[in-house]
């Protein structure tokens, strides 16, 4: 972790505790396959999230079972959202948000993202997410990545998704695309998904990301929340996000980071950080209400 980015000092004592903060902790990627097999680096993130009252965002890249949050560790109001892939078998994607729903989550991410290599992965090694389920059982052979990847090539796959995710739940959904693929991102808006997360190329520079969602503001025919992914946004990279109308920031590798370094304490930390210069900046006037957007 680079100690000059996210220092390990940040003066907190005048931060409202009660406040809102905008950001989510999820998707983890965590890139160590030794580390993404252990259930303790989820659940981790999951109790700093619920100290900090912000989203914890879980993926079926996890060992986890859904119903792993259900514990006395975990306040009951804990705001738990999903990430959700665009299942080819559609009874699969049925009985995984049902089973969450159940399991108090209240908000799912659909993940409309390139490459899509590791969803192969996410069938082959990470069965538990699909535990107890009370559907029949379901057959989990069909759902490669390449299967996956040809139907989102074909232009209707997006609405017809999203209005089958919508069929299944009440909840939240938030469309999770990257920034690259406007035409999608503006088909998700159409079917009035309840925000989109836009997510930042490898390769983009970030003022260049900061051009494109303020083009999508301006091309968006409604007003719909918009977030961002990218796994590593530096504390001033949020606040410059914020400052351009982001309602709510997915931060992660940051997030791995402090895991690694410190456990609880090290990812605390890092939240703490991400919180002082969202709130120093709100104090010298770069925005008024970011503290109180709760968002979805």
């Amino acid at each position: 972790m680079d100690r000059n980015r996210f220092p390990f000092a940040a003066p907190i004592e005048n931060i409202p505790q009660s406040d809102l903060l905008p950001l989510v902790i999820g998707p983890l990627s965590i890139t160590n396959a030794v580390l993404q097999q252990h259930p303790s680096a989820y659940l981790t993130a999951a109790k700093v999230a619920d100290r900090f009252r912000i989203p914890y965002l879980h993926t079926v890249r996890s060992p986890l079972s859904v119903n792993a949050f259900d514990g006395d560790e975990f306040d009951p109001t804990m705001v738990r959202w999903l990430q959700v892939f665009p299942f080819v078998d559609e009874s699969a994607l049925r009985a995984l948000v049902k089973r969450a729903e159940s399991c108090g989550f209240s908000a799912f991410v659909l993940s409309f993202i390139d490459p899509f290599d590791s969803v192969a992965s996410i069938f082959d090694d990470h069965r538990n997410v699909y535990r107890n389920f009370e559907s029949a059982p379901l057959d989990l052979g069909g759902l490669r990545s390449s299967n996956v990847k040809s139907l989102l090539e074909q232009k209707q796959f997006v609405p017809s998704t999203i209005q089958a995710v919508r069929s299944f739940t009440e909840k939240a959904i938030i469309a999770h695309i990257p920034i690259t693929q406007r035409e999608l991102i503006f088909e998700a808006m159409r079917e009035d998904v309840d925000a989109v997360c836009v997510v930042i190329d490898e390769y983009m520079p970030f003022a260049s990301f900061i051009d494109a969602i303020q083009a999508i503001q301006r091309s968006a025919a409604k007003k719909i929340p918009i977030y961002a992914d990218g796994s590593s946004f530096t504390e001033e990279e949020v606040v410059r996000l914020i400052a351009h109308g982001v309602e709510r920031v997915m931060i992660d590798q940051p997030v791995v980071w402090g895991l690694t370094i410190d456990g609880f304490e090290g990812i605390a930390n890092v939240v703490n950080i991400y919180k002082t210069n969202l709130f120093n900046a709100r104090c010298k006037g770069l925005f008024s209400d970011i503290f109180s957007r709760a968002g979805t």
